[in-house]
């Protein structure tokens, strides 16, 4: 495992959180799978460790999902960027158990708009009535590290 920023990713005060963005296996044109690279592959993790998240604490909204994230992500540095937070990894590796864990350490506070909103009774031909969506908060940019283990540990037993 190299934990190392890929030679063609960005870096700037932007960057809040790193993920795998060098030979990911993919889907090409032709349905076939080979190996892809770029922050277009390192995006989808970071968001599909947010839905993930959020799906298990919908009582969070999505600043506080955005919080776990960065709290827990895996520190990385190098010569470039020696000390973390940095400006080439952010606050360092997404990792969806030490999010997770965060979270159950760290509940969330209110119920978000999306766990609350109404929803259409059965056999119902009318469609819910709308309720305002939460502002919306700077969601996390990727930067795209070579081969960065995810971590499949098990989530803490809860209480």
């Amino acid at each position: 495992m190299k934990n190392i920023r890929a030679s063609f990713s960005s870096y700037n005060d932007k960057v809040d959180i790193a993920a795998p963005g060098d030979d990911i296996v993919s889907t090409d044109n032709n349905l076939k799978y080979g190996l892809r690279q770029g922050t277009s592959l390192a995006t989808p993790h970071v968001s599909g460790v947010a839905l993930v998240l959020w799906n298990n604490f919908p009582r969070c909204n999505n600043t506080e999902i955005r919080e776990a994230l960065l709290q827990s992500a895996q520190p990385l540095t190098d010569d470039q960027f020696p000390t973390s937070p940095n400006n080439g990894y952010g606050h360092g590796a997404v990792k969806y158990w030490a999010a997770y864990d965060y979270l159950v350490d760290n509940p969330c506070e209110e119920a978000s708009p999306r766990a609350s909103a109404p929803l259409p009774v059965s056999g119902s031909t009318k469609a819910p009535k709308a309720t305002k969506a939460p502002k919306a908060t700077k969601a996390p940019k990727a930067t795209t590290t070579s081969d960065i283990n995810l971590s499949t540990k098990a989530p803490k037993a809860t209480k």
